[in-house]
């Protein structure tokens, strides 16, 4: 009994000693600078001058996601949104609305869509000064001029109505 006492403590202390260190190293690593930290506790800038994405600074259970964000432009909109010049982001992955060339629904483009004038209209609709698209769609013989709203639907002054929830025409 008296061999067990000893070896209780020693096993207590290391213990003791190892819950000390892991804490003191998980909390001295510096991820870098919030970038807004009223908006978002995740968007950080690092060492060397890169946007970086960590779920609220949680590095140790989480990790540190690497980012293609342009520092200079890169503005946090929510906790884990943010864009720059160029793109917008949901946490570290890039998500393509728009660019240059064209417009996109779910990460794939909308054809013949005038990147100009396009405008999203609801969440599953949009159009350009020519064409009224559904999704990535385009609505044939739909006027995009008088496109608009009404309620649960989507009309135009042709006579044409969508619903609102699924995009059927009715």
């Amino acid at each position: 009994m008296v061999s067990i006492l000893p070896n209780r403590q020693v096993k207590k202390y290391f213990f003791f000693l190892a819950c000390i260190l892991l804490s003191s190293c998980t909390s001295c690593k510096d991820i870098g600078k919030l970038v807004d930290k009223q908006k978002s506790s995740s968007y950080f800038i690092d060492s060397k001058g890169k946007v970086v994405y960590c779920q609220n600074g949680n590095w140790f259970s989480l990790g540190v996601l690497q980012m293609q964000a342009d520092t200079k432009s890169f503005e946090v909109l929510a906790e884990d949104i943010g864009k720059d010049k160029d793109s917008v982001y949901f946490r570290n992955m890039t998500q393509k609305l728009v660019d240059k060339n064209h417009i996109y629904y779910n990460q794939e483009i909308v054809p013949d869509a005038d990147v100009k004038t396009f405008i999203p209209i609801g969440r599953d609709f949009g159009k350009d000064t020519k064409n009224v698209y559904y999704q990535k769609q385009r609505l044939e013989g739909v006027d995009a001029a008088s496109f608009k709203k009404d309620g649960d639907f989507y009309k135009d002054k042709r006579g044409n109505k969508f619903s609102a929830l699924t995009g059927n025409k009715v």
